[in-house]
């Protein structure tokens, strides 16, 4: 009788975890969303936007900081996908589109399901339930452009290197949609069948040479018309000039001081990387110098087009282990985010080292970000930043402004330095989004005050976003290669003291970049290594011209410097320069549109050096 009730012991156990595993087990729950009302409407990019599903099994994907995206795109039914793993039991769940159109969807009801045991697939909705979708007609659109000044210029090879569409309508591939060259001249021409009315972003992009492959313009726009069309040729980068071509070596250099002050750099584990149009944004790296423990470098070959600036940001290659104890999980999610310098008078902006020659050249060795030592708050300092703006000239953009229903939202940019702010207050999220109170009817201005707690520095980078009550959201500025993208502001600083508070100077709603920032209150830069011991002016190029031309000229300290156009009669016809400059490369365009063709003079009095030089305007 013990053996039987032992036996029947040992089956129950076995039967009750059996019934507690199942009770934990993970179900297989695959969402699918249709995007098709929303990509022929223009609020939704194929291979641009992303759609993520976001639920209470996720926290609404707040607290993860990188919500399910769903990642399996099907070109039959333009819908998206997702498989996830989640407990038995109800969900609350909506879809949410980066477009600046969309966001979450705005049905009055959270989606709900049921999760029960085993796969499970959700039957497939419309985003917004909008299934007013009819497929568009595929009609001919024929693309051209015009490669010749590329050819000449060295940056391409005629019948050997190809030149690509890469756009909105194929995902922005790199290896489909190959032109092909006319017989008898330099046009690339390729026919492709998209989607009668449908709107469109395209570049051209080419084999790399010479430090450059897509075109560096804005993204070029078309809407097909009825029956398709023709695309007027182009030359690609919109340039038609043959330029004349630089190489040598450059010498990159950064100087790391504030970043190592407040304990975000680390040489003992983190490294220093230069990033730039030059290496593919790939991130090459840069070494610490011997004597001084502060400034990295690396000297690269480079050939670029004379006239070119070469794009560049350096990039601090944090060590995991050290990172993750800085800023948690947010770092892992965002990691870019926060190892990329953000110029602080550039409003992130990339930086740009212009060559006007050939040769051995070396970058300013500034600091980091642009954030000069003098600009950093101790663990003890503390101000209360006010920040005001005024929203008339946003009713051009945004039609119908509601001052009474729509709200104001300060939005803070730079992610490392707003980690460091939710690290110093004790916070647990990384304040993002501040609601601005206002509207003031007298000037129709908004006004928030944030806290900014030190160990930190004295830089803000931000934008302004009005949230509609129809769901819908408007930002500022923003864009990838773009001058200025964000606002930036310095706090001001009283002497050697940091203020109790502080009134930024009051802002004005503006949609487009470059947005307004701010020149650094302190030096963010040193005298370089190998800076020039002379002053010196060049022959200006190209010579002769027509009607535009660069001047450069080097000073070896800073100096007053004043540099002037005169025609053959002596008569001043264009002050080019008439300030105080810093040691260091200078680069100036004169513009000569609205001169007559003929010889002119250009002066250059810097300290006591003076000198004068001749070219000639052929128009």
């Amino acid at each position: 009788m013990v053996r039987v009730w032992l036996k029947c012991s040992a089956l129950l156990l076995v039967l009750v975890l059996i019934g507690t595993t199942a009770g934990l087990a993970q179900n297989n729950v695959t969402f699918k969303v249709k995007m098709g009302s929303e990509v022929y409407g223009g609020r939704f990019h194929l291979g641009q936007d992303v759609v993520t599903v976001r639920g209470d099994f996720n926290d609404w994907g707040n607290s993860t900081n990188n919500p399910d995206t769903l990642k399996t795109y099907s070109a039959t039914d333009t819908s998206y996908t997702i498989t996830k793993s989640l407990p038995a039991g109800s969900i609350n769940y909506k879809f949410w589109a980066s477009s600046t159109a969309l966001g979450y969807e705005s049905i009055a009801n959270n989606r709900t399901f049921t999760v029960v045991a085993g796969n499970d697939t959700i039957p497939a909705a419309w985003f917004n339930n909008d299934s007013a979708y009819l497929k568009a007609p595929k009609v001919p659109v024929k693309f051209q452009v015009n490669m010749s000044a590329a050819i000449l210029s060295g940056l391409f090879i005629r019948d050997s290197d190809y030149v690509r569409i890469s756009g909105s309508f194929n995902g922005w591939s790199t290896t489909l949609d190959t032109m092909k060259r006319n017989s008898t001249d330099s046009i690339y021409t390729r026919t492709d069948s998209l989607d009668e009315g449908s709107s469109i972003q395209y570049k051209f992009l080419k084999t790399l040479r010479i430090n450059s492959d897509y075109e560096s313009i804005s993204n070029r726009a078309y809407t097909v018309p009825t029956g398709g069309g023709i695309i007027p040729v182009a030359y690609f980068n919109n340039d038609s000039t043959v330029h004349a071509v630089a190489t040598g070596t450059i010498k990159w250099q950064v100087n790391i001081a504030e970043m190592k002050a407040l304990g975000w750099f680390d040489p003992t584990k983190d490294t220093m990387q230069v990033r730039g149009s030059f290496e593919g944004w790939g991130g090459t790296k840069i070494t610490q110098d011997l004597f001084n423990t502060n400034l990295y470098s690396k000297t690269i070959s480079f050939g670029e087009l004379i006239g070119n600036a070469m794009a560049y940001k350096f990039y601090m290659k944090l060590d995991s282990t050290h990172a993750t104890a800085l800023w948690g999980a947010d770092w892992n999610a965002h990691k870019d985010d926060y190892d990329y310098e953000h110029p602080a008078t550039l409003g992130d902006g990339n930086n740009q080292f212009p060559i006007t020659q050939g040769g051995t050249l070396a970058t300013t060795p500034g600091f980091y970000s642009q954030i000069a030592p003098q600009g950093l708050l101790a663990a003890s300092d503390s101000v209360n930043v006010t920040f005001k703006v005024k929203m008339g000239p946003a009713v051009h953009y945004i039609n119908p402004l509601n001052l009474t229903t729509d709200t104001v939202r300060f939005v803070l940019y730079d992610r490392l330095w707003r980690a460091a702010m939710a690290k110093n207050l004790h916070l647990a999220a990384i304040p993002d989004v501040f609601k601005m109170t206002g509207p003031n009817m007298t000037d129709t201005s908004y006004t928030v005050t944030i806290k900014v707690k030190g160990p930190t520095h004295y830089n803000i980078m931000y934008f302004y976003r009005v949230n509609k009550s129809d769901g819908t959201s408007y930002d500022e500025g923003g864009g990838l290669g773009v001058s200025n993208p964000y606002r930036s502001r310095f706090i001001g600083k009283s002497g050697s003291v940091w203020p109790a508070s502080y009134n930024a100077p009051t802002d004005v709603w503006q949609k487009d970049p470059p947005m307004p920032t701010e020149s650094s209150p302190f030096s963010t830069g040193i005298l370089p290594v190998g800076a020039p011991l002379v002053y010196s002016l060049n022959q200006n190029y190209p010579n002769p011209f027509n009607p535009t031309t660069t001047i450069s000229y080097t000073l070896p300290e800073r100096s007053a410097v004043s540099l002037r156009v005169y025609n053959i009669l002596g008569q001043i016809v264009e002050t080019l320069v008439n300030t105080e400059q810093t040691s260091g490369n200078h680069v100036v365009v004169f513009d000569a549109n609205r001169l007559s063709s003929g010889v002119y003079f250009y002066r250059l009095e810097a300290g006591r050096f003076t000198q004068v030089m001749k070219m000639m305007l052929l128009k």
